[in-house]
C-alpha cells in the first residue's frame, strides 16, 4: 500500500492531465451538503424516537393507573366503600391482609435458580387488581347484586391462588 501511494505521489502531474466537467465541482459540493443534511434529519428522527420511547410508556402507565381511564369514572367513585356490605368489607380486609402477607413472603423468597420473576407476577397480579376496581365500581351502583359480590370475592381468591402457586415453585425450586 506504501508503494502505491509514493507512486501516485511522484506521477500525480500524469494522473491530473484532464479538466474536470463543467459543473463538477457545484455538484460534489450539494453532495456533500446535502449528506449534512440527511445525518442532520436522521439525527431528529432519533431524538424522537428515544422520546417516543420514554413517553410512551410512561402516558400508559399514567392512564393505566388512572380509575377514571379504567371505568370512565372519578377515583372518589371506586375508592371509597362505604356503601358496601360490613361483610364484604371484612372479606375484602381479609384477603388483602393475606395477598400482602403473601406478596411479602414472596419478595423474601427470591433466589437466582427461581423460573419466576416477581416483576413479573406483580405485573400480572395489577391486571388482577384493575378487574377488581372494576368490580367495585359496578358493586357501589348495584350494592346487593350477588354476582358482583361472588366475582369479587372469586377474583380475591385468584389472586391469593396465584401467589400461593409462585411461591411453592419458588420454594421447590431454589
Amino acid at each position: 500500500m506504501k508503494k502505491l501511494t509514493e507512486y501516485f505521489n511522484k506521477h500525480q502531474n500524469d494522473f491530473n492531465t484532464e479538466d474536470m466537467p463543467e459543473g463538477h465541482e457545484n455538484r460534489f459540493k450539494n453532495k456533500l451538503l446535502d449528506k449534512k443534511r440527511r445525518k442532520t434529519v436522521k439525527l431528529y428522527y432519533k431524538f424522537a424516537a428515544m422520546a417516543a420511547v420514554l413517553l410512551i410508556p410512561i402516558a400508559l402507565l399514567i392512564f393505566m393507573n388512572n380509575p377514571k381511564f379504567i371505568t370512565g369514572k372519578s377515583n372518589q367513585a371506586i375508592n371509597t366503600s362505604t356503601n358496601l356490605p360490613v361483610e364484604l368489607k371484612e372479606v375484602q380486609m381479609f384477603y388483602e391482609k393475606s395477598i400482602d402477607n403473601k406478596i411479602t413472603e414472596l419478595n423474601t423468597l427470591l433466589c437466582d435458580n427461581a423460573e419466576v420473576n416477581s416483576n413479573a407476577v406483580l405485573k400480572d397480579l395489577y391486571e388482577v387488581d384493575v378487574v377488581n376496581k372494576q368490580l367495585l365500581f359496578l358493586l357501589q351502583q348495584n350494592t346487593k347484586n350477588e354476582i358482583i359480590i361472588n366475582a369479587l370475592i372469586q377474583n380475591y381468591q385468584t389472586k391469593a391462588a396465584i401467589l400461593d402457586k409462585v411461591i411453592v415453585s419458588i420454594k421447590e425450586n431454589c
